[in-house]
């Protein structure tokens, strides 16, 4: 079988002795294919990247091979990555098949499972937020000028890719994403005032940049984060606020529904209750949203719980603004118009890619539309947890 070849061709690759089984396919996110191997070694998980060939992709991956050997080294609670015996680029080794290059990366397999609503306990959003504070702390002499501005597409380019989409592009998706230009303006407005104003006091880091509960796997001793493939330069408040808003709405899902919101789903645990201080800004809305507002912002202790673990450990306070949510902004319209592009015929994709593009933009927009909704609550449980001691 030309699978078993392919197992055996990384596994020599890397160093992992005889294969004893078939590689069983994972699921995982979009991008990439992923199977656990079974060697005479160990058990591994293989990530075949589904990658651009451009000098760009290397460049960025040798960026993200550069932090995850340093997060090995901090001691951060992930799995541990497998160096190939010849490789490309840090950590990355390119083969041959089916006749055709391919890219692949590995990893010590961790058993585990993704925490569901109920695990999101306060000890996990403590760990979220150390585990920043920690990756923040791997290259604490970042220079301003090496996070780059990535400033976004302006809803003009947005407009032109859509009149220059294949003929064979469905009007009705057309239309969909045209309703959704207007949440596209607002964003990138928000993204470049928080890029380009005078005295925003960001703070440069390299890290992971994709820190949410489905990167986290629960083991049977810690939690461990995985997914280190996307790792690069960002900002130290936009990826603190960007994590505790992932994880409070995963909290909040429908699976959650019966847990009180001033309870918590550890039974050895107490969530915090609303804090009680001062400072909250002028002209935020008030303090007792729609039930469907709250559920569709996520909970309110576990996105508090976060951000204090995280100034707890790193010192850093994040101000209450809504540039504090630009980082989370920025990533939804990037990863939207990248699957805008691909969807609309704009790059070299199979068929399968592109129309499962179309569902993932879709997606990305809707997302983008609750986030900008639910910025003004947000911004208010951000100076909550800033108050609170």
């Amino acid at each position: 079988m030309v699978e078993d070849r392919s197992a055996a061709a990384v596994a020599a690759a890397f160093g992992l002795g005889t294969v004893l089984d078939e590689w069983e396919s994972v699921h995982g996110g979009r991008s990439h294919r992923s199977w656990r191997l079974r060697t005479s070694e160990g058990d591994w998980i293989v990530k075949r990247l589904n990658r651009s060939r451009e000098s760009w992709w290397l460049a960025d991956h040798t960026i993200a091979a550069e932090i995850e050997l340093a997060a090995v080294r901090r001691g951060i609670s992930m799995p541990r990555p497998v160096p190939p015996r010849d490789p490309v680029a840090p950590l990355l080794a390119d083969l041959t098949i089916d006749g055709g290059p391919a890219s692949f990366l590995v990893h010590e397999w961790c058993s585990g499972r993704a925490p569901t609503a109920a695990d999101i306990t306060p000890d996990l959003a403590d760990w979220v937020g150390w585990t920043l504070a920690d990756l923040h702390s791997l290259s604490p002499d970042v220079p301003v000028d090496a996070v780059p501005p990535q400033t976004v597409h302006s809803v003009g380019e947005w407009a032109a890719w859509l009149d220059g989409a294949a003929p064979d592009v469905a009007p009705g998706f057309l239309g969909s994403v045209r309703t959704r230009l207007p949440d596209v303006e607002r964003a990138v407005e928000i993204v470049t005032a928080a890029l380009t104003g005078p005295g925003r006091g960001l703070t440069p880091v390299r890290t992971h940049r994709d820190v949410k509960p489905d990167n986290v796997l629960l083991t049977r001793t810690a939690p461990i984060l995985v997914d280190w493939d996307g790792a690069g330069p960002d900002v130290a408040e936009w990826e603190a606020v960007r994590a505790a808003s992932a994880f409070g709405r995963a909290a909040a899902s429908p699976a959650a529904a019966a847990v009180s919101p001033s309870s918590s789903a550890s039974p050895t645990a107490t969530a915090p209750g609303p804090a009680t201080g001062g400072g909250r800004p002028p002209g935020l809305p008030p303090a007792n949203p729609p039930a469907a507002s709250r559920a569709a912002a996520g909970d309110r202790h576990v996105f508090g719980r976060v951000l204090r673990a995280y100034t707890a450990r790193s010192g850093r306070r994040i101000a209450p603004t809504t540039d504090a949510f630009a980082g989370l902004l920025r990533t939804q319209l990037g990863g939207a118009a990248w699957m805008l592009f691909r969807a609309l015929g704009h790059r070299p994709v199979t068929p399968l890619e592109r129309a499962a593009a179309h569902d993932h933009a879709l997606e990305l927009l809707a997302d983008l539309h609750v986030s900008l909704t639910e910025i003004p609550t947000w911004t208010r449980w951000l100076a909550e947890a800033q108050d609170a001691p």
